[in-house]
This record gives structure tokens, C-alpha cells and sequence, in this order.
């Protein structure tokens, strides 16, 4: 830990309040030495996902310790998401999670322990969660982190039509449908295209969470990032099935080469996860700034792959490559083709009719009458 960090810590726990610090790309709630003497700690959830640690993580927390965090999303009716990818809590010590902002609410999870495991996904009914952490005069564990965020479901009718979200330089949110609940659970092609004020503005794209039904060739759910109004081989950004991203890994970003993009979400009829929530923003400068990473998380292991997005590259003449428009400009194109091709059937049909009846007339006249 930096010496200044070192020194700001020492001093929030003389007052017994905790410290957060927040650096790409996840933010840290360090707890305060005087913290799990039995008084409560209020943590206030945002889109940002955000690490609470145990005393000491990873080093070993203390015997005999009583620890309380109650986290706010800030407004009723927005709830919050947690869960934890670091455990090891010996087994005469404790964690639960409350669907509240005290001990007499209902539980999420009851009183667990264990080493190196994941936990579930927990997901509260309003605008509060609580983590209890107790500890014996025993043996002890490293401690665990608990990852939290809150977003609103902002997914609209993106699962039924296209949804057209103009992006602005305030960062905004986009979820996958019932976030932070599963999506629904029956096949489902949604779409939304995030367009910038201006026909020279680029589109910044950050995945700051994202649980999808996973598999090694993102065959049965995925979401993909698609450069430009159009989907394309060519163009596809991204193409993720995740298990569930770590909060302590680097997030995917990217910034478009045109001034919008296509987020794009399929789920077959089977398993449903908890979607995605996404941060997009619009970029006014003229300089263009690509992600060189994704990362890709299974229940086991995390693998990250290097992505160059620099260029985008166009099909060569002659190249074959599947390309779809947004659905409202396929159908509008698709309308106008029809009505041409009905225009120039009838403009045949009137120059064959109107050959035939002049045919007719100069019979009379033809040689040999």
C-alpha cells in the first residue's frame, strides 16, 4: 500500500470510518481497524462495481471479530447485486447476507463458510443489503471480498424492437432485460443502437458487468458489440458468454470508429443468467481510443485475450459476409424494394397491354387483305 494511502488508512481508523479507494478497474472499501466492534458501516451501491474486503484480505483476519456493512443503492425500488469470487472463511467463523438494512430482515445467505470457492449471485427485493462477518477465538482464514453494485433495469423494449439510445458525454447505463434479475427465459434477439449527437462523435462502450449462460463457442447465449449500424462479420467487436466477470479484472472497452453501435443480446429457450450492465458515453473528440482486451471468465478460471481493435477491416471485393441493417431500415428497405419491383411489373404488363392493342388494330390493314 502507497505511504500516503498507508497514512490516510491509520487515520480513518482512529475515527472508525472506512476508506474507499477507487483506481480501474474496481474500487476497494478498505474497512477501518475499529469497524467490527459491533457498529454498523453504511456503503453506498452505484454502477460501478465495487470490492468490500475482510480485515487484513488477504493477509487473515482476527479472532473474535464482529463485522456489520449495510449497503444503500440510494432510491427505493432500485435494487442491489452481490456476490463474491474470493472465499476463505474457516468454518467456526461466518458471513451472512440480509435482504435489508438489519439482522431481523430476511436471509440471502445463512451463516456460510468454506475455502476457495465462488458464491451465488444474490439480488435484494429493495434498496438495502446486509453482510455480517463473525468470527471465533480459534483457527482463522484469509478472509473474502464481496463484490456489490446497483442499476435499474433501463432495458426498455429492447427485446421486442430495435431501441435507438443517443449517447451524451454524461455516462449512462444500458442492462439487459429484468436486471438485475435473469433475462427472460425464452428465446429472445434483443437489440439497441446507441448513436452519438453528431455525425463525427464516437461512442465509448465499458462492460462493467456481464452473466451469461456460458460456453466455449458462445453458441446458446451471448452478447455482442457490433461497430456502426450495421452486423457484420467485419464489424463484430465483441462476441462474449461469460460465466460471470471479475470485478478484479480489466473491464472490455471500446470506442467506435463511427458514430454509433449495435449491442445485441441472444439467450436460447434453456438457461438464463443475470444479462449485463453497460456504460456508454458519447466521445466528441477526434482522436479514437480501441480496447486491446476482453476478458472471458469461467467458474474455474479467468482467461484474458488480447484483442486488436485499432482498424476495422472492410470485406474485399468478392468476399462473402452476412450483413443485416437495423431491423426498421431492413423493413423500410424491404418495403421500398417491393414497392419498386410491383412499379415495374405493372409498367411491363401496361407496355405489353398497350402493344397488344395496337397489334389488333393494324391487322386489318396487314398485306394480303
Amino acid at each position: 500500500m502507497p505511504v500516503l494511502l498507508l497514512i490516510q488508512y491509520q487515520f480513518y481508523s482512529l475515527f472508525n470510518v472506512s476508506l474507499i479507494h477507487c483506481s480501474m478497474p474496481v474500487c476497494f472499501q478498505f474497512q477501518a481497524e475499529g469497524q467490527c466492534n459491533g457498529s454498523t458501516l453504511i456503503l453506498h451501491a452505484t454502477e460501478v462495481p465495487t470490492n468490500l474486503g475482510t480485515p487484513d484480505y488477504p493477509n487473515g483476519y482476527e479472532s473474535n471479530l464482529t463485522c456489520m456493512w449495510v449497503i444503500d443503492s440510494g432510491s427505493d425500488g432500485q435494487r442491489i447485486m452481490l456476490y463474491s469470487d474470493s472465499i476463505d472463511v474457516d468454518c467456526g467463523d461466518s458471513f451472512s447476507i440480509y435482504d435489508g438494512n438489519s439482522a431481523d430482515d430476511s436471509i440471502l445467505q445463512a451463516q456460510a463458510c468454506g475455502r476457495g470457492y465462488y458464491s451465488q449471485l444474490y439480488v435484494t427485493s429493495g434498496r438495502y443489503a446486509m453482510l455480517v462477518f463473525l468470527t471465533d477465538s480459534s483457527t482463522f482464514g484469509n478472509g473474502m471480498t464481496l463484490t456489490y453494485l446497483s442499476a435499474p433495469d433501463t432495458s426498455g423494449a429492447g427485446c421486442s424492437e430495435t431501441v435507438t439510445l443517443l449517447a451524451t458525454e454524461t455516462p449512462q447505463y444500458l442492462t439487459s432485460e429484468n436486471f438485475p434479475d435473469p433475462y427472460s427465459a425464452y428465446d429472445s434477439n434483443c437489440r439497441w443502437e446507441i448513436s452519438g449527437s453528431t455525425a463525427s462523435s464516437k461512442v465509448y462502450v465499458e462492460v462493467m458487468f456481464m452473466e451469461v449462460e456460458e460456453d466455449s463457442t458462445c453458441e446458446y447465449d451471448y452478447v455482442s458489440i457490433y461497430d456502426g449500424l450495421y452486423i457484420c462479420e467485419y464489424n463484430e467487436i465483441m462476441k462474449m458468454c461469460p460465466t460471470r466477470t471479475n470485478a478484479e479484472d480489466p473491464r472490455f472497452n471500446f470506442t467506435s470508429t463511427d458514430n454509433a453501435v449495435i449491442i445485441k443480446l441472444f439467450s436460447d429457450d434453456s438457461v438464463q443468467k443475470h444479462g449485463f450492465l453497460l456504460k456508454y458515453v458519447e466521445n466528441l473528440s477526434e482522436t479514437t481510443t480501441t480496447t486491446t482486451t476482453q476478458t472471458t471468465t469461467t467458474a474455474m478460471r479467468t482467461t484474458t485475450t488480447n484483442i486488436d481493435t485499432s482498424s476495422t477491416t472492410t470485406p474485399t471485393t468478392g468476399a462473402t459476409s452476412t450483413c443485416e441493417l437495423d431491423i426498421a431500415v431492413v423493413a423500410g428497405s424491404a418495403a421500398a424494394g417491393a414497392a419498386l419491383g410491383v412499379g415495374v411489373v405493372g409498367a411491363i404488363w401496361a407496355i405489353q397491354h398497350q402493344w397488344l392493342r395496337n397489334v389488333k388494330r393494324v391487322q386489318p390493314f396487314a398485306a394480303g387483305r
